[in-house]
């Protein structure tokens, strides 16, 4: 089994006891002390310790998540399997409060497959307001239908828990209920005010229409709100992302094939006061462009946006060109400005394009934007030698992107919908961290790079050295440059168990 580990920086003493849950004593658990950069700044400064931290002496544990707030105390979660005959999984949160570490365990849900509860569903999602450390985790339960017509026929309900720091977890919340839905993927983000925003789909008549819902904070989610009207078969979105603006609307973005194409991207925007408006195309990936090319659009990656009302959209793009005859693909970006999207011929690569035949997809494709618009953005492609490659790209308020390759010595992919991981801080500082198959052991470790401003990036080094394999790495990082990651650690006897460490910016 693996184990998660978590990784933050952030405040705190460098006495720090061991959270509860860490294993010191574990003489297979040796951890290296990565060279870190040592800010002028008093403070806990640098990598701490790393801990285990699921709960003792159960494996089962997956898919993590991990937010922080502005003072560098963080909230996880993740899903555990409790048993496999029948299958059995429970959603569990934990929270780290700096100076103190882990406390206590929480069950939010669990699987009761004799009842309503037939499966927690990944992706979980989770989101926080720095400001106050208040935050939301949603998800999607696969039940039995209680509908007499479709009596027997799993349908779903989509879920959500608010975290509140003086008085812990509220009750579970139906946002949708008792729907039949294709995928469990539901995007979520949350605002400066405690609002939230949750987009999903459903199935309805061999069609999958996106639909979304507001929570005000404190108060209750509202009565979900088709936001894509396709009414083509087998039409509707997938990939759903969902970003709120400074000003507390909201944007939500998803692919699409409606009109007879294989790649759109289509979204809609939430105002305050009036509500969702109409959907519109985002980014077309149909027809003949300029150069003599044509876009195939492989999917949105990741949408973020800072406190001046942009937001930036990442997508894989391959492009044909007919002279001389080749494919190129490469993660791509989109600008929102002054209230609207730039028109498609404004959108640009990220980073170097891939020349190729059969062409791969890009992978990952994380966005981070700190206040003052600066962004990194992380995605992986595969070389001519078949292995993957990490890169990464940094842009200041829309400007052009640089791009750097970090890592190009992985003997294989990463497991698909965890790669790289990208945290920022007001400074623009940044730090990536991914999970890369080390090709003469065959072991998986958590590798790891840092921008700093005055000397670009890092050499990769490794993150952790745990004699058995790391995998899917989380990071979450403040405005002050605190940082938590957690991953994955398989344990020879439990199985996979969650793990964290904190890193210190000395602010």
């Amino acid at each position: 089994m693996c184990a998660l580990l978590l990784v933050g920086c952030g405040g705190g003493s460098d006495n720090e006891p061991a959270p509860v849950g860490s294993n010191p004593t574990n003489p297979t658990l040796t951890m290296p002390d990565p060279t870190m950069p040592n800010p002028t700044q008093t403070g806990p400064i640098g990598l701490q310790d790393a801990a285990v931290y699921s709960r003792p002496n159960e494996g089962g544990n997956e898919a993590p998540k991990v937010v922080i707030d502005a003072t560098g105390n963080a909230v996880s979660i993740w899903r555990r399997q409790v048993s496999s005959s029948p299958f059995i999984y429970e959603l569990v949160a934990r929270r780290y409060v700096v100076g103190s570490g882990w406390q206590a365990f929480e069950s939010l849900a669990i699987d009761n497959p004799s009842g309503a509860v037939r499966e927690i569903q990944q992706p979980i999602q989770l989101s926080i307001n720095p400001a106050t450390g208040a935050a939301m985790a949603v998800w999607v339960e696969k039940r039995q239908s209680a509908n007499p017509d479709a009596a027997g026929q799993l349908t779903s309900n989509v879920m959500a828990r608010a975290y509140n720091p003086a008085t812990g977890w509220g009750s579970a919340l139906v946002i949708d209920n008792d729907q039949p839905m294709l995928r469990s993927d539901v995007a979520l983000a949350m605002d400066a005010n405690g609002n939230a925003m949750a987009v999903w789909t459903r199935y309805v008549n061999l069609r999958v229409p996106v639909y979304a819902s507001r929570y005000s904070a404190g108060g209750s989610w509202s009565a979900p709100t088709r936001i894509e009207d396709s009414n083509e078969l087998g039409v509707g979105g997938s990939g759903m992302l969902v970003t709120f603006l400074s000003n507390g609307n909201a944007l939500a973005v998803w692919n699409s094939s409606r009109g007879g194409t294989t790649s759109n991207i289509w979204g809609n925007q939430y105002t305050q006061g009036s509500g969702w408006g109409t959907n519109a195309l985002v980014m077309s990936g149909s027809g003949a462009q300029t150069s003599g090319l044509i876009r195939l659009l492989g999917g949105v990656r990741a949408l973020a946006a800072d406190q001046n009302g942009n937001a930036m959209l990442t997508f894989e793009n391959q492009q044909l060109f007919s002279s001389p005859s080749r494919y190129e693909i490469n993660l791509w970006s989109k600008r929102y400005s002054g209230g609207a999207w730039g028109a498609d011929d404004t959108a640009r690569p990220v980073g170097v394009p891939y020349t190729c035949t059969n062409c791969p997809s890009v992978f990952g494709g994380n966005l981070q934007i700190n206040a003052q618009g600066e962004a990194v953005a992380t995605w992986e492609l595969r070389n001519a030698a078949n292995k993957s490659v990490i890169w990464a790209a940094r842009s200041s308020n829309g400007g052009p992107w640089v791009s750097a390759q970090l890592n190009d010595n992985i003997a294989q992919f990463t497991r698909s919908g965890e790669f790289s991981q990208a945290g920022i801080d007001d400074q623009g500082n940044a730090t990536v961290v991914w999970s890369a198959v080390d090709e003469a052991t065959g072991k998986t470790n958590i590798n790891f790079s840092r921008y700093a401003a005055a000397t670009g990036w890092t050499a990769t080094a490794l993150f952790e050295n745990y004699e058995t394999d790391s995998d899917r790495p989380q990071i979450a990082m403040n405005a002050r440059g605190n940082a938590m990651t957690v991953w994955l650690l398989f344990d020879n006897t439990l199985g996979t168990v969650t793990t964290s460490r904190y890193i210190g910016s000395g602010r």
